[in-house]
Parts: structure tokens; sequence; C-alpha cells
């Protein structure tokens, strides 16, 4: 059984939560670190990062999540209909999570933290609306690529991973 104190995951508006890497960090006060609970969700309240923080958890879980509402895979394949300020998964993996928690002491421990990966909901959607099916390939092998990167460090540094 694995006891969760610290989670970590990226993803698009399902998960987002408007965590921004440079403000507050995960806390006991607000578990999420930023904003204030229950963040900035599209459902306009809690999603499932929020109840598994906080609703269906009786213990500190610190939240680090990457997520953005209307992200793709990769916006070189598929960009954003919301434009350059919506982090993709590719920049989700190298702009907030490689450079700012994977160098030198990180806030969590292998034993107790569970990294996790949930998208594809957009670029689905858009390359259907596309009408572009040559995309599915690429945008696999791409999703494929970034998830090995994520899930080779979280392995080779023994964290837990979904």
């Amino acid at each position: 059984m694995l006891v969760v104190s610290s989670q970590g995951g990226s993803g698009d508006s399902y998960t987002s939560t408007g965590f921004n890497v440079r403000g507050p960090q995960p806390n006991p006060g607000n578990p999420l670190g930023n904003p204030a609970y229950p963040g900035a969700t599209s459902s306009n309240g809690p999603n499932y990062v929020d109840f598994l923080s906080s609703t269906y958890n009786q213990s500190y879980i610190q939240t680090y999540c990457f997520g953005y509402g209307g992200a793709t895979i990769d916006p070189a394949l598929l960009p954003s209909p919301y434009g350059l300020i919506v982090q993709s998964f590719e920049q989700q993996v190298t702009e907030s999570f490689l450079p700012f928690y994977t160098h030198g002491e990180v806030p969590w421990s292998a034993e107790d933290t569970l990294f996790t990966v949930f998208f594809g909901i957009n670029d689905v959607i858009l390359s259907y609306l596309q009408q572009n099916s040559s995309l599915n390939y690429a945008l696999i092998k791409d999703y494929e690529r970034l998830v090995n990167q994520v899930s080779c460090l979280c392995l080779c540094s023994q964290y837990n991973y979904l």
C-alpha cells in the first residue's frame, strides 16, 4: 500500500488548479500552494486534484499541479486554441517540472510521492474537429516520448508513477 504525502501531476482542464511554480509552494495552510483552495479550475469549484488533496484525505498532502486548461500534448503538432498562455504537456514537463523540481533538494520523497499524467482530451477533440487523422500517430508518439521522459525520472529516482 502506498501512503501518499505528496502528489505531482500534469494535465489539462480536468487537472488544472492554476498552480504557479514561482508562487507559494504547498504548505500546511494551503496544500495546493497557490492559488488558494480550490484554485482556478474548469469546474468553477473543486476538481479531482482538490478532492484527492483535501476532501477524500485525512492527512496532509502537498500537491504540485502543473495542469493547464486547454492544454495539448505538443503545440508544434496541435496548438491550443487558447494560444501561448497555455502550457502544453511538453512545456509542463520541460518548463515547469524539470527546471524547478528535479535539481537539488526536492520537497518530496520517493517513498510517499505519486506522480500522475492526465492528458489527451483536447488533442482528441481538436484533431477530430480538424478532420486530420494523420495527427493521431504523431500525437501518440509524442505523448509516449514525454511520458517516458517523466516516468524515467520518476522510476530512476524510485518515485511512484501513475
